[in-house]
């Protein structure tokens, strides 16, 4: 999130989304945090730091997935209200499920039926195969190439030294090696 912040944010842009707008194929990606059985194992410490996450996060693109525990053992100073505040929540009532938060308070939320396992398997798999790629920023060569007219067309022949090998000399030059050849042109 600090990374975002610092590198992309500044103070010029509200939201990674305002970014990304801008930034077309080099677009930052979205993370999410997936939490389950909340707050078990968690200390104080680290509970006060997933709550920074979750107020903060979805600005950075970081946004965080909870499923709490049936019986949370809260630490005093964890205050679950302050999670929810910003959060939308899904709840199980019997076989109904319930929608909570900003816009929605007790709307009945109707799920998909699961695909079947075939269609499931293929599903992953090509997640799976996407996600190795993701890292990787193709910038098509004509996005940085420059103008036709700002294409260097002047003559440099005489000027130009270029080192050939890392073991020629600093003061080897095209123009030593081509008059070496018999060829002065």
């Amino acid at each position: 999130m600090e990374k975002v912040i610092q590198m992309y944010l500044r103070n010029e842009y509200a939201t990674i989304a305002e970014y990304n707008e801008q930034a077309g194929v080099i677009a930052e990606k979205y993370q999410f945090l997936v939490v389950a059985d909340f707050p078990v194992n968690f200390s104080d410490v680290a509970a006060r730091r997933l709550l920074s996450i979750a107020a903060s996060g979805a600005r950075c693109g970081v946004y965080t997935l909870f499923a709490l525990g049936p019986a949370p053992a809260i630490a005093q100073d964890f205050v679950p209200d302050e999670l929810r505040k910003s959060a939308v929540r899904v709840s199980c009532k019997g076989t109904e499920f319930l929608l909570f938060g900003k816009a929605e308070s007790g709307e009945e939320l109707v799920l998909e039926a699961p695909p079947l396992p075939e269609q499931a398997i293929q599903f992953i798999q090509t997640v799976g195969q996407s996600s190795r790629d993701s890292s990787r920023v193709e910038v098509p060569f004509s996005q940085i190439t420059p103008a036709p007219d700002e294409i260097w067309s002047e003559e440099t022949t005489s000027e130009l030294r270029v080192r050939l090998a890392a073991r020629a000399p600093p003061s080897f030059s095209i123009w030593r090696l081509a008059k070496a050849h018999g060829n002065t042109g």
